[in-house]
């Protein structure tokens, strides 16, 4: 039915046609794109939220600062914050 439609399209509404479409695609390549740059955005926070998390933990235990670094590649400013 959508094929029978376009062919009784004009060029000038053809190309309007076309043209939508692209401009849809754009969007949809765009939208995938931030949706892509937020996940990895995502993934990072979240890795660093577990590198504190485990410093704490490990603080807690009374693990020698020189280890914590080594484990969590977190500097000793921070471990002391923290």
């Amino acid at each position: 039915m959508e094929l029978a439609k376009e062919s009784a399209y004009t060029p000038s509404e053809l190309s309007a046609y076309e043209v939508y479409w692209d401009s849809v695609r754009t969007e949809r390549t765009l939208l995938q794109g931030r949706y892509d740059e937020g996940r990895a955005e995502g993934r990072v926070e979240g890795r660093a939220e577990e590198r504190i998390a485990m410093a704490r933990e490990l603080k807690k235990q009374g693990i020698a600062f020189s280890i914590i670094e080594q484990v969590t590649s977190l500097s000793r400013e921070k471990i002391e914050e923290l």
